[in-house]
């Protein structure tokens, strides 16, 4: 049996001798560590009977080969170490682990404990928030649903405030699914946070509110033509007649397209709808997109870019996070068309 423990280990003691498993898989950037490190804790009876096999081979793992055998060091930390290992990373998770060590898992613990509870008590004062999961004894975390705006685009109204969060499934996908959560928001706390971070993070959220009610204090992010291509989407809906259709999803944050097209007798696109849901800059790419490619030619479609759809969007740049997000509608568009084929 495994277990993975990655979020907890840098927040709980764990007795792996008493979990009853086979193996415990951590992560060492939920450790402090370097990202793409990590740790696999494997039950001593699988290595001395040899019932666990390698599964990555290199110099220093083995101890003869020969044309037809090969013989695997005994050595079960050779053994399980194929080629040239990651010396910067092993050395940095041993840092990190020192510096979790110096503290005190306890100490830990009891400090963000303080931090969650009073982020859940914020959370839960906010009436456009609700929080997904227990109400109270939460551990490191605390995830959340803000009515009536994607994920994605609270993210990045909290980021503009210096206000770092995750959005989309978590690796959770099945229970956003059951749930019928397009994504959701978390806000974690480490050992370095404060109080004071608690408060900016719910300022932040307040600033959602400023940013999709279209007050005076519209920020450049969410400006007035990616609120409106939003609201009011061109072609949404849906066409009595068409030559093809796809249903695209985007398996990060949960958006949805679904579009038909119908074609002209010369290949080019007479007309197009779709219906959708998901962050602001899907939906608004699409609608845009939409309009965009009527009377074009397929090849035409085939040349188009991200450089093509951020102009309809008026936009100059956009994060890497967000460009699956803006590319949807497209990259819908070209799967229906090279369905028909």
């Amino acid at each position: 049996m495994l277990q993975q423990l990655k979020k907890a280990a840098a927040h709980l003691p764990i007795r792996f001798d008493s979990l009853g498993i086979d193996f415990l898989a951590v992560s060492g950037h939920k450790l402090y560590g370097p990202m793409g490190s990590g740790g696999l804790l494997v039950r001593s009876e699988l290595l001395r009977t040899n019932e666990m096999q390698p599964w990555l081979f290199g110099g220093g793992m083995i101890a003869e080969v020969h044309e037809d055998t090969t013989i695997f060091n005994d050595d079960p930390t050779e053994r399980f170490t194929a080629g040239t290992p990651d010396v910067a990373s092993a050395v940095g998770l041993a840092a990190a682990c020192d510096y979790i060590s110096s503290i005190g898992l306890q100490k830990i613990a009891a400090h963000e404990s303080q931090l969650v509870s009073a982020l859940l008590e914020k959370l839960q004062a906010l009436p456009q928030i609700t929080v997904v999961g227990p109400q109270q004894n939460r551990v490191g975390s605390v995830a959340f649903l803000y009515e009536g705006v994607h994920a994605h685009d609270v993210a990045q109204v909290l980021d503009s405030e210096g206000v770092a969060v995750r959005s989309g499934h978590h690796c959770t996908m099945p229970l956003h699914t059951k749930r019928n959560w397009i994504a959701t928001t978390r806000a974690s706390v480490g050992v370095y946070n404060t109080i004071e971070d608690i408060d900016a993070c719910i300022h932040a959220l307040l600033k959602v509110a400023t940013v999709f009610g279209k007050y005076d204090a519209m920020e450049d992010l969410y400006q007035e033509v990616l609120l409106e291509a939003a609201e009011n989407p061109q072609n949404f809906g849906e066409l009595e007649t068409y030559d093809t259709e796809w249903n695209g999803f985007n398996a990060s944050c949960g958006d949805k397209i679904s579009v038909q097209i119908q074609l002209s007798g010369d290949g080019t696109i007479a007309d197009i709808a779709w219906k959708g849901e998901g962050c602001i800059i899907s939906q608004a790419a699409m609608s845009a997109v939409s309009e965009a490619v009527k009377g074009k030619a397929i090849s035409d479609l085939e040349e188009m870019t991200l450089h093509d759809v951020l102009p309809l969007l008026h936009f100059d740049t956009i994060s890497p996070g967000r460009i699956k997000c803006c590319m949807l509608g497209l990259e819908s568009i070209r799967k229906a068309l090279a369905a028909k084929k």
